[in-house]
């Protein structure tokens, strides 16, 4: 979706950047004018209960699903001296990259081709079970509640690495299985996370559908680059989106 010119207007609605280890959001100071993460889950649900063109409504839909799997991917509320992980070079398994990319598509990509040998719809009817399974309360539609888990995440373990030395743009680390161990059951708990509640909210917008006036995108001029984030066809959105439609059709028929 960021590859193409039309779409530039909205790199910045994709993360929250905070001060560095203040691990808290204070949203005059972390997203002005709306123009985060936050912002954006407000508005596109709105959007999505108060308009019914059929081409807006799909553009809403997505940009919906693709900003609740932003948010709850940790380093999308990420330290802004380091572009939430952008500028932190990462050595995972002999292959280069940084630390904001490891979360958003390695760390699941190497779980993905190890232990479901490539297989995405064996990963998926995996995640679905354990979330039909999980026992924690996920039904949580608080979009603050989920920024402040992905800061929590953030400020206890992503930054860390399998020497518990915090990782910083300075120099290079190198990770390997004791980092991608600790990890994944949290990449796998946010996914889980994200579908379920996604699923929820997109249920609940259903029963609370009005036809309204549409909103228009911000106007603002964005020349912010510090956003690099992998594109909707990524691993960690396709599963998200795959788990929202399970989870829409497991809510319609619990009728819940």
């Amino acid at each position: 979706m960021l590859g193409f010119s039309r779409w530039q207007w909205s790199r910045p609605l994709h993360y929250i950047n905070i001060p560095p280890w203040s691990c808290n959001y204070v949203h005059e100071r972390d997203c002005i004018n709306d123009i985060c993460t936050y912002g954006a889950l407000k508005n596109y649900s709105t959007r999505l209960m108060t308009y019914k063109n059929g081409v807006q409504h799909q553009q809403d839909f997505f940009f919906l699903v693709h900003f609740a799997s932003d948010i709850h991917q940790p380093l999308h509320v990420g330290f802004k001296d380091d572009a939430g992980g952008n500028g932190i070079t990462v050595r995972f398994m002999n292959t280069s990259t940084n630390l904001h990319s490891l979360w958003d598509t390695g760390i699941l990509s190497y779980r993905l081709r190890n232990t479901f040998q490539s297989n995405i719809n064996s990963y998926y009817d995996y995640l679905y079970l354990k979330m039909l399974n999980q026992t924690v309360e996920m039904n949580n539609d608080s979009f603050m509640q989920w920024i402040v888990e992905s800061i929590d995440i953030v400020c206890k373990q992503v930054y860390f690495d399998e020497m518990n030395v915090i990782m910083n743009s300075s120099t290079s680390f190198n990770l390997s299985h004791v980092y991608y161990e600790r990890s994944w059951p949290v990449v796998e708990k946010r996914l889980i996370q994200a579908g379920y509640r996604l699923g929820a909210l997109l249920n609940r917008i259903l029963k609370t559908h009005t036809e309204s006036t549409t909103p228009t995108p911000p106007t603002t001029t964005i020349t912010n680059e510090s956003c690099q984030n992998a594109a909707f066809s990524s691993p960690f959105s396709i599963l998200i989106l795959l788990l929202v439609l399970s989870v829409l059709s497991y809510l319609f028929n619990e009728k819940i």
